[in-house]
C-alpha cells in the first residue's frame, strides 16, 4: 500500500480519497433515510403506539395554547379537538393501555376546554359525546393538563445562583468507591422530565445500565472512555424516539430535544452530589444496533449521548476547558 501511494499521483489520491468519503456519507443518507421511511412513513407504523401518543400530545399542546392565549376566542381549534378525539378514540380501539400520561392528558384537556367555554355559556357537540362515553376512572384521573394561573412572584422560590452552578459542573471520568443509589439517579431523571420539547411530545428515553459487564462492554464500543471510568456507578443511555416525528422538517429536532434533555439530567445530577461525563454517541450503525441490543432500546431509536456516573472521590482532577466568551458567540440584532 505504502509503495501504491507513492507511485500514485497526489491527484489521484485525493479523488480516491474523496471518492471513499462520498461513497460513505452516500451509505450513512441512505441508512438514515431507511430507519426514517420505516418508523415514520410506512403505513404499518404510522398508528402505533409511540406515533398516537405524539399525535395526541401534539393537539392537547395545541389546545393548551389556545387556552393560554392572551386574545382568547371562544369556540377556537376546531381542527386541533376533531383530530384529538379522533386520536383518542383509534387509541382505545387499538387497546393500547389507557392509564399513560398522554391518552389521559387528551382527555384531561378536552374537560378543561368543555369548563372553561362553558362560563362563556359555549358548549361543544364533539367533546361533549366523546367525553360521555368514558367511565369516571379516565374523567377524573390525576393528569394535569390545560392551564395554569401565575402572579409575578411565582418564579421567587426556584432563584439561585445558576451562573456559578453552571460554572461550577465538571465532567468527572473517575470516580470514588461510594456507589450511587438508585434512587438518586431516578430523582434526576424524574427532574429532567420538565424539559421543553417540541409541542411537549417528549421523545426520550433512559436506560440505566448498572450491571459492570455491561458497563464495560458499552465502555469499549463507545470507544471514548479508554483508560477512565474506575468505579463507574452506571451508565446513562438517552436515546429518542424517530416516530414522535410528525414530518419531514423534524427529522433532527428529536436529536434537539434529547439534547436539551440530556442537559437537564447532567445538571439533576450536579444537584444531587453525583459526578458525571457526558460520553458523544457518534456510532456507526453495527455499533449503535448492537448498545440497542445490549440495552433493550427499540429498533426505531437514535442514541443521543452516554453519561458515566459516579461518586465523588476525596481528591480529582478535571480539564479546565476554556469557555468561549459570549461576546465571540453572541450578536443583539
Amino acid at each position: 500500500m505504502k509503495i501504491f501511494r507513492k507511485l500514485t499521483p497526489k491527484v489521484v489520491m485525493s479523488f480516491l480519497k474523496n471518492t471513499k468519503l462520498v461513497q460513505s456519507v452516500i451509505r450513512v443518507y441512505f441508512l438514515d433515510s431507511l430507519l426514517y421511511y420505516k418508523y415514520h412513513r410506512n403505513k404499518k407504523t404510522q398508528f402505533s403506539k409511540i406515533k398516537l401518543e405524539s399525535l395526541i400530545l401534539y393537539h392537547t399542546h395545541s389546545i393548551e395554547k389556545g387556552l393560554t392565549n392572551i386574545k382568547f376566542r371562544v369556540g377556537f381549534g376546531r381542527y386541533a379537538i376533531t383530530n384529538l378525539i379522533r386520536y383518542l378514540q383509534l387509541y382505545e380501539k387499538l387497546k393500547y393501555p389507557t392509564n399513560c400520561t398522554a391518552y389521559l392528558s387528551g382527555v384531561t384537556v378536552l374537560r378543561a376546554y368543555k369548563n372553561l367555554h362553558m362560563t362563556f355559556g359555549y358548549e361543544d357537540v364533539s367533546i361533549n359525546d366523546y367525553l360521555s362515553t368514558l367511565n369516571e376512572i379516565i374523567l377524573n384521573n390525576h393528569i394535569e393538563a390545560g392551564v395554569f394561573y401565575h402572579s409575578n412572584t411565582y418564579h421567587a422560590d426556584s432563584q439561585f445562583d445558576f451562573y456559578n452552578f453552571a460554572k461550577n459542573r465538571k465532567s468527572v471520568r473517575d470516580f470514588g468507591d461510594e456507589k450511587i443509589l438508585d434512587s438518586v439517579i431516578e430523582k434526576s431523571i424524574e427532574a429532567a422530565s420538565f424539559t421543553p420539547s417540541v409541542c411537549n411530545r417528549q421523545p426520550w428515553g433512559t436506560k440505566v445500565v448498572t450491571t459492570k459487564s455491561k458497563i464495560d462492554e458499552i465502555f469499549q464500543l463507545q470507544k471514548g472512555f479508554n483508560n477512565y471510568g474506575n468505579n463507574t456507578s452506571g451508565i446513562i443511555v438517552i436515546y429518542t424516539e424517530t416516530e414522535a416525528m410528525l414530518s419531514i422538517n423534524e427529522r433532527n429536532q428529536h436529536f434537539i430535544d434529547g439534547g436539551m434533555y440530556s442537559m437537564s439530567i447532567l445538571y439533576a445530577l450536579n444537584s444531587y452530589n453525583v459526578a458525571a461525563c457526558a460520553l458523544n454517541a457518534a456510532l456507526d450503525h453495527k455499533t449503535e444496533n448492537e448498545i440497542k441490543r445490549i440495552c433493550k432500546i427499540p429498533k426505531s431509536s437514535k442514541i443521543v449521548i452516554f453519561i458515566a456516573y459516579g461518586s465523588y472521590p476525596s481528591n480529582y482532577k478535571t480539564c479546565v476547558s476554556s469557555r468561549k466568551s459570549h461576546f465571540e458567540t453572541n450578536e443583539f440584532i
